[in-house]
């Protein structure tokens, strides 16, 4: 029992942090580009890859009592927690600037992230950002005026 990590070691992937290691409940477990998280009862742990910042974890999100989302991009990651909803990592393109409306935002419905880009649904909407080379922040409007989203996908630049 307990959580490992194989394949492609290049950026330290499989140098689980001890504390996350010796956990006896993984709640939340996801992959980054180079990174991985996981959430279990002693909190959120990060490991591969930090040269943009993928451990910097805000203190808010640490402190953190209930996860309700967690979700990696290439060099980024968010959370929604009970305080909201937060980024740390890359933001070359702008995927850790969450937008206003979104961050008053108080029920996060579908939060996924593309290879640098954010899409996220709340009550208010639907909100994409970050890099928009290919278009995939451009939010087509007759997804904007559904109200109902079922399931939204990110690949790397779509």
């Amino acid at each position: 029992r307990g959580i490992f990590s194989w394949g492609y070691n290049f950026n330290e992937q499989y140098n689980i942090p001890k504390e996350a290691k010796e956990s006896k409940i993984f709640k939340i477990v996801k992959c980054g580009g180079y990174h991985n998280i996981v959430v279990t009862e002693k909190g959120i742990f990060s490991w591969g890859n930090n040269l943009h910042g993928e451990h910097d974890i805000p203190e808010e999100v640490k402190t953190s009592k209930e996860f309700k989302k967690v979700k990696c991009g290439l060099h980024h990651s968010i959370a929604v927690t009970e305080r909201g909803i937060f980024s740390w990592g890359s933001n070359y393109y702008g995927q850790c600037n969450i937008p206003q409306e979104v961050k008053e935002s108080k029920k996060f419905k579908i939060v996924k992230c593309g290879y640098s880009h954010v899409v996220a649904v709340t009550e208010k909407g639907i909100f994409a950002w970050g890099c928009n080379d290919y278009g995939q922040c451009d939010i087509p409007e007759e997804v904007k005026k559904s109200k109902e989203f079922k399931i939204v996908k990110c690949g790397e630049y779509h």
